[in-house]
């Protein structure tokens, strides 16, 4: 009697066994199913945009047309040998003044108004 309640206790273990698989196996299938289905609608989208951005840079913005060179920018010296600020002359050097350019030595104010920010002009100078 007991041979007879084991055989009969292996058999159902054996049947949920092979449910168990089968049931793994098709749901490893329905995952691949949508897996691939997503990843062909992922690759159709990228094509679909990459052709978008392609007639764009063709068609809307002329990227694929020539250009006229950039010209060169204006470079101007630089020193690191100034141990303080050059001489006027040496500042104004190659500088031609226009007449718009000119001051009126009367104009000058040989003063200047108090200033929380800054000393007297007669301080500065000194």
């Amino acid at each position: 009697l007991r041979s007879r309640e084991g055989a009969v206790a292996m058999e159902k273990a054996v049947g949920l066994v092979d449910a168990w698989v089968a049931s793994c196996g098709n749901t490893a299938r329905d995952t691949l199913a949508v897996v691939s289905a997503g990843r062909e609608a992922a690759a159709a989208a990228a094509a679909a945009a990459a052709e978008s951005v392609s007639g764009f840079t063709t068609n809307v913005v002329p990227c694929d047309e020539a250009v006229e060179a950039v010209p060169p920018r204006d470079s101007l010296p630089f020193t690191e040998a100034l141990s303080a600020t050059p001489p006027d002359d040496k500042v104004l050097e190659g500088f031609a003044p226009s007449a718009a350019c000119t001051v009126d030595p009367a104009a000058v104010p040989t003063s200047r108004p108090a200033s929380t920010f800054s000393t007297p002009l007669s301080d500065a100078s000194s």
